[in-house]
């Protein structure tokens, strides 16, 4: 833009566009304006450029406080930087430019939890072959010197230079990670040098050694008891995580899906707790496995359960005050624990007492029995009444 023209005292518009190749960096530079009538003036532009956006975005999964490595690959062009300068091309505002052979990066990272050599050399090992083609691969190699560099460029696994066949690899950068405990580590990988600013983005996530343990439960039949397992998750995310049973009953149970809180706003990791319930429905020995499956983590916690359930106990303690030789009515209530009909036969260590040898409920259901008591003199008697499953034997 050479020329703007404006009205007597109206105004009008240039578009000033800014394209920084350096980062983070503060420009200025002068805006003039001039016309013999009217004189000239002067704006004065600032300009401020933050980082690149990340050329790409890796992931990386290990226990903790075991070493793992991501290796990122490094081509010798850089799609921003073709883009930027095409876009000045395409304006006249710069002039075609080619790529130095040798591109020397320095390596900054920004977690204590990643480490990687502090310089990386990117070669295009294509750039001096002649007849080589405009559409070549480049050849990347980490901490070269000038005569292997010359040398890998002569004497490839592709073959001779101007051949037509060459394959030129790529280089790799190489990170370690390491984590201290489970969690997400975030990185930023910033490679800078006299040519160009590249970016990576890396996230790190360390997992907990496998959880291995026994738990025991011991009650008494159709009496549940809880076992919360406590689930600690120090991250900024919710974890789901999933169980599995390994039984041949069904005396464990918990939650198909539980949600592991984040973190506390205050930054302390949150506890959540799984509860896992022990629920005999018999006397019964028995024992199963547990696996907790962390889908936030790919975590898993495996748990040897052993259940024994006694004899159930008393359902209730009756006290019935009646008078000698005369008949007194109770009403017991009768749970039929199963997902049948059950028939219930009566049995009881009491005298002079009476009422149905047998009682027929509904599954899940809850009837009345009502026993008739006619003591035939004056005192106490302690006994008992149960009431058996003709077809399992299970009794309250």
């Amino acid at each position: 833009l050479n020329r703007v023209s404006a009205k007597a005292h109206g105004n009008t518009k240039v578009t000033v566009y800014f394209m920084p190749f350096e980062a983070p960096a503060n420009f200025t530079a002068l805006l003039g304006f001039f016309d013999q009538r009217a004189g000239e003036f002067y704006y004065e532009l600032f300009g401020t450029s933050s980082p690149p956006l990340p050329l790409e975005t890796y992931k990386i999964g290990v226990k903790a406080e075991e070493p793992g490595t991501k290796e990122l690959i490094l081509p010798h062009r850089n799609v921003q930087m073709d883009r930027a300068r095409m876009w000045l091309e395409n304006r006249g505002a710069a002039t075609k430019q080619q790529l130095p052979d040798a591109i020397v990066y320095d390596v900054k990272l920004s977690s204590p939890y990643f480490v990687a050599p502090k310089q990386v050399t990117v070669v295009n090992a294509m750039g001096k072959m002649e007849g080589s083609k405009s559409d070549s691969k480049p050849l990347a190699t980490r901490g070269a010197t000038g005569d292997q560099r010359k040398a890998s460029g002569g004497d490839g696994k592709g073959g001779q230079p101007g051949a037509g066949a060459a394959g030129p690899s790529v280089a790799k950068l190489s990170l370690e990670f390491r984590p201290k405990e489970p969690g997400v580590y975030p990185c930023t990988v910033t490679l800078t040098s006299d040519v160009d600013i590249r970016i990576y983005q890396i996230e790190g996530t360390g997992t907990a050694p496998n959880t291995h343990c026994t738990l025991n439960f011991h009650t008494q039949a159709r009496k549940h008891i809880v076992q919360e397992i406590p689930i600690v998750n120090p991250t900024e995310r919710e974890w789901v995580v999933k169980p599995t049973f390994v039984q041949n009953g069904v005396e464990f149970d918990g939650p198909r899906e539980f949600i592991a809180k984040k973190k506390a706003a205050n930054g302390q990791a949150t506890t959540s707790y799984y509860p896992l319930t022990f629920k005999p429905e018999w006397i019964c020995d028995c024992k199963a496995q547990l696996v907790l499956q962390n889908q936030g983590t790919n975590e898993t916690y495996e748990y040897e359960l052993h259940g024994v359930a006694e004899e159930p106990l008393a359902e209730e303690h009756v006290v019935i005050k009646c008078e000698a030789r005369e008949k007194t009515s109770y009403k017991f209530q009768v749970t039929n624990y199963s997902n049948s009909i059950a028939t219930f036969e009566v049995e009881s260590d009491l005298v002079h007492i009476s009422g149905p040898s047998s009682i027929q409920i509904e599954p899940r259901g809850k009837g009345e029995y009502e026993l008739t008591f006619q003591p035939l003199q004056a005192g106490s008697l302690v006994g008992c009444i149960m009431f058996r499953d003709v077809h399992t034997g299970y009794y309250s």
